[in-house]
């Protein structure tokens, strides 16, 4: 991320054209490349028989994973409708909103992944997808109900004032991530069973479910339509997945609902401090001045019931993926 940014900077510095953008994606692509070569020289050992490639399972993740990037970028396919700059705050608000996924969610799932394509039996799978969702629970529930009381100083601490109006589309973006909380798991869960054709038909409705939102929302501006995909997202989307993830396997809806409630107590704590840190910040200059103590008295919260609630502590110490 810093390499691709740097090339950003720079060459927008030189050529100040849309080409700066490109640039960034390539490098940050090459420096992926050469990292993984350089850490990863040792390659596996060949099997004496190697395993048939199933290619309709491939065809139906490679499909999946198509329609997921396009449903999580049909805000911009919407924003035919607005003037270049309004485009122009929504893809910030919606970067920032990636920012956290790209970083912190995606790691996370990759690794759980791994483990739940090699346990059989059922309770050995069961409990580490539970220890995975209830890490994913925890980490982002608390933060997309955070979000909202924070975003208008993370974007002026961040990019400065004069992107203050992105600052409400983050905001409307905090359902996404709750969604997200439970969309991570879903996939792996899916994948792991062998269950691709059911994660292709969810992708198609969950699609039809965001551009039907953002494209209602658009009517109310940019952040209307961060607000239409957001909420599609949380409100039919999540139950979707609830029920088709619960419906046959060794995860059940009641599993699911058992994974998250750490999460749940612990975004009501956190809420609870922000809203403390809120208070307690008035008259204090937007920014970082602001962000830093709302953020601030929201982690402490949290980590104070971290500290208490065992099921939180475990999941964040990873113990339950340790033991399955």
């Amino acid at each position: 991320m810093v390499c691709g940014l740097a090339a950003n900077v720079a060459a927008a510095f030189l050529w100040r054209d849309v080409w700066a953008l490109v640039l960034g994606h390539v490098v940050s692509a090459l420096w992926m490349t050469a990292s993984a070569a350089l850490l990863c020289r040792k390659a596996p050992a060949p099997r004496a028989k190697s395993a048939p490639i199933d290619l309709a399972f491939s065809r139906q993740v490679t499909v999946s994973n198509l329609l997921a990037y396009a449903g999580n970028n049909i805000g911009l396919v919407v924003g035919y409708r607005f003037p270049a700059a309004d485009l122009g705050f929504f893809n910030r608000g919606q970067q920032l909103f990636n920012l956290t996924s790209f970083a912190f969610l995606t790691p996370i799932t990759e690794v759980g992944f791994a483990l739940l394509c090699r346990l059989r039996s059922e309770g050995g799978y069961r409990q580490a997808y539970m220890a995975l969702a209830r890490r994913v629970a925890v980490l982002f529930i608390p933060y997309a109900v955070v979000l909202p009381m924070v975003a208008a100083d993370l974007v002026r601490a961040l990019l400065g004032p004069r992107w203050d109006a992105a600052g409400p589309i983050l905001a409307w973006f905090a359902p996404a991530v709750l969604a997200q909380a439970f969309a991570a798991p879903f996939a792996q869960l899916l994948l792991s069973q062998g269950r691709s054709a059911e994660l292709r038909n969810f992708t198609v409705a969950d699609l039809v479910v965001r551009a039907g939102g953002a494209i209602l929302g658009s009517g109310y501006g940019v952040a209307g339509m961060a607000a239409g995909f957001s909420l599609a997202t949380l409100l039919i989307s999540v139950p979707l997945m609830a029920w088709i993830g619960g419906r046959s396997g060794p995860v059940r809806l009641g599993h699911q609902l058992a994974a998250i409630w750490p999460g749940a107590a612990l975004a009501v704590v956190a809420f609870a401090g922000a809203a403390a840190g809120a208070v307690a910040a008035r008259g204090l200059h937007a920014g970082w001045p602001r962000l830093l103590v709302i953020a601030g008295t929201a982690a402490l919260a949290w980590s104070a019931l971290c500290l208490f609630l065992r099921p939180a502590r475990e999941a964040l110490l990873g113990r339950g993926l340790a033991n399955a």
